[in-house]
């Protein structure tokens, strides 16, 4: 069994300082090569990001975004950045960011892990591309919309937790 012991909790300057760095490093890529960003990371409930399970889940992720990129034979280049409290992994792509972001809708909503991806596509001026209307991101326990369940604290960390592990184990 994948180990749930935290390593540490991020500060919030930690936090703050590392999405101002990713907001930063979106931003500069997209400008600099004229083409979408995608940022890769996995959504982990709580304040412990990078556990052994969610790293396994991180990788997953990673994996099915570029197997799709070669697969469409879309040109890419991805970048792990070094953030303190979640894994990321910044990828720049020749293609239009509407059609990308429908590809990675897909992959959210096909995958049997892909509710556990949280894949953006980002514009030249850092802002993300928003999911269509009707493709809202769907609770991992139920078929529940993922903020209504968020919000209403619908279910339990641990429950929440308990699913990513049980996700990352199958691995």
């Amino acid at each position: 069994m994948l180990s749930t012991k935290a390593k540490h909790n991020p500060t919030l300057e930690t936090v703050l300082a590392d999405r101002e760095a990713k907001a930063e490093k979106i931003k500069s890529l997209a400008t600099k090569y004229n083409a979408p960003v995608v940022g890769i990371r996995v959504n982990i409930p709580g304040p412990e990001k990078k556990t052994p399970w969610a790293f396994k889940l991180y990788r997953a992720a990673v994996t099915a975004v570029e197997k799709m990129l070669d697969e469409k034979g879309i040109v890419y280049f991805s970048i792990e950045m070094k953030a303190h409290y979640e894994f990321l992994t910044l990828v720049v792509v020749r293609k239009e960011a509407p059609i990308l972001k429908q590809y990675l809708v897909e992959i959210e909503e096909t995958s049997e892990i892909g509710r556990v991806f949280d894949l953006d596509v980002y514009m030249a001026d850092g802002i993300p591309l928003s999911r269509e209307a009707g493709h809202e991101r769907k609770c991992y326990l139920c078929d529940e919309s993922a903020h209504a369940c968020a919000r209403s604290r619908a279910h339990s960390f641990e429950a929440l937790e308990q699913y990513l592990i049980s996700k990352a184990s199958a691995l």
